[in-house]
């Protein structure tokens, strides 16, 4: 800009005033500026609270997952063996895949939250980099005004030059002010907004709240039933064994112990072979007439398993026909399980297993102790 010399005139120094109306103007600056530090810092508290919500909002739906599977598994099981609790678990699935959708909603409101979040950070972000352009533009009208007065006090410059560059200041205080106005639109809206996921979470919390309250329901029906079926299993099972105690007190080799009827294996099996001799034949059918005689008392629905378990001792064994304890003791399992189909005991209500010689009755080597360990028991279970 071009200047012009001219000498001192009588007009009034006004740059006194001046200065006082520029130092105020950047208390009230730094005023404001406290006030967004703090509001940032109040905002950043809400933010964190916010997460902490959604975090426990987010352990509560793996507890709920974990809960839902376990429920799903329990139904499964009494599917299979009431018609009743077959019904009552398609109730369940349903109320299940209703509480899916409410937490798939829940999740997607959750999302919608996190977006809205994050929006309001690049707005603060904004607000940040709007500042700091303001900040420059304050520095850098600092040092214009520096300059300007080693000028005005070196040389007294015209008064043109000064109207125009106060002009040019009050412009970038104009700015300024657009800037904070800018900034308090920004802190109302993320007030509303924090309001509104306030309301939101609260409505979940509400939602999962009775969410949880249909998951104990369920449970407890289904403990309730567990324990029904249980008690007429042991029933049942009471009575089985009361009468082959009848049946087989004579036979020192054929024993109960607890819940499992035990024949030693020399009275079913010749030694190293998996295949029943005629007196094994005979001490089964009299199991299986006990059986027939009681079958009638099977509670209805009860679905009931003879369990055949097979052991052997230590002695290790190798033919051309078994090549370990476990295979043969899973063969002599088979062979009495096929033996009970043949006598007329349905097939669903059978299952065989081998265990070898990893659980024997005493962990002795003498010939009685092994004598023990070899044997097959049977064990009346729910499948």
């Amino acid at each position: 800009m071009r200047r012009a010399r001219r000498g001192v005139d009588a007009t009034p120094n006004i740059w006194p005033g001046f200065t006082d109306a520029l130092a105020g103007l950047v208390v009230v600056l730094v005023f404001l500026l406290v006030l967004f530090f703090l509001f940032e810092v109040v905002l950043s508290r809400q933010v964190t609270g916010q997460e902490q919500v959604i975090g426990t909002l987010r352990s509560q739906v793996d507890r709920l997952a974990g809960l839902l599977g376990e429920s799903q598994e329990k139904r499964r099981q009494l599917a299979s063996r009431l018609e009743e609790s077959r019904q009552r678990g398609e109730t369940l699935s349903r109320q299940l895949a209703e509480t899916r959708e409410e937490l798939a909603a829940a999740k997607e409101r959750r999302e919608a939250l996190e977006e809205d979040l994050a929006a309001m950070r690049k707005e603060r972000k904004a607000t940040k980099e709007e500042l700091a352009a303001a900040r420059k533009e304050q520095e850098a009208t600092e040092r214009e005004l520096a300059a300007t007065r080693e000028r005005v006090q070196g040389a007294r410059a015209n008064m043109e030059v000064l109207s125009e560059r106060v002009a040019a200041l009050n412009a970038r205080l104009a700015r300024l002010e657009r800037a904070l106005a800018i900034e308090e639109q920004a802190k109302q809206a993320a007030e509303q907004r924090v309001s509104e996921l306030k309301e939101r979470v609260a409505s979940q919390e509400e939602r999962v709240s009775r969410q949880q309250g249909r998951i104990q329901a369920m449970a407890a029906q289904i403990r309730t039933q567990l324990l029904e079926r249980v008690e007429e299993l042991e029933k049942y099972r009471s009575e089985f064994f009361g009468r082959l105690r009848e049946v087989f007190t004579d036979e020192p080799n054929i024993k109960i112990r607890g819940d499992r009827f035990v024949f030693q294996s020399e009275i079913l099996f010749p030694s190293g072979k998996a295949d029943l001799s005629a007196a094994g034949k005979d001490q089964l059918k009299r199991f299986v007439e006990v059986y027939e005689q009681a079958k009638g008392e099977i509670p209805e629905g009860l679905d009931m398993t003879i369990l055949v378990e097979g052991y052997t001792d230590r002695v290790p064994i190798k033919t051309a026909q078994f090549s370990s304890n476990w295979e043969l003791s899973a063969a002599r399992a088979l062979s009495v399980v096929h033996f009970l189909i043949d006598q007329g005991i349905a097939p669903k209500r059978l299952a065989a297993a081998g265990y070898g010689e990893y659980h024997p009755l005493t962990p002795g080597s003498t010939p009685q102790q092994r004598r023990q360990n070899r044997r097959i028991e049977i064990k009346i279970t729910q499948r």
